[in-house]
């Protein structure tokens, strides 16, 4: 009939939509290396998160990765290239371990998703 819409048409439109604009997914590899600060009772710690696109968009993923220990936020690092380094000092030992929290841009998707496996202090993935 004409003027009435089939699903066959609209449905490679849902999914284009679906998949390339409303719902970017990443996923987040997380390395962590700690060491003493010298003779103080500092740790620095150097975390480097690798932020990879899941979803079909063009775009790559951007955006701000917070670095927590336990729910202490330890810092921040905006994504270049698809990874977000952070080098920073904290006083004492780690407590818990590390972990990346994405926050959204235009390009990922999940405001303050956790991604990624928590990693021991010390340890890499």
């Amino acid at each position: 009939m004409p003027g009435v819409h089939t699903w066959h048409v609209w449905r490679p439109l849902l999914n284009h939509y679906l998949r390339t604009l409303t719902f970017r997914a990443t996923t987040t590899e997380l390395d962590v290396a700690t060491a003493s600060a010298g003779a103080s009772h500092r740790t620095r710690v150097t975390a480097t998160a690798t932020v990879g696109a899941v979803s079909t968009s063009t775009s790559a993923p951007a955006g701000t990765v917070d670095f927590y220990a336990g729910d202490q936020r330890i810092g921040s690092a905006r994504v270049h290239h698809g990874v977000a380094r952070l080098t920073t000092t904290v006083h004492g030992e780690l407590t818990a371990p590390v972990s990346p929290a994405t926050r959204a841009t235009s390009s990922s998707t999940n405001p303050r998703a956790r991604g990624g496996r928590p990693v021991a202090p010390g340890c890499g993935p």
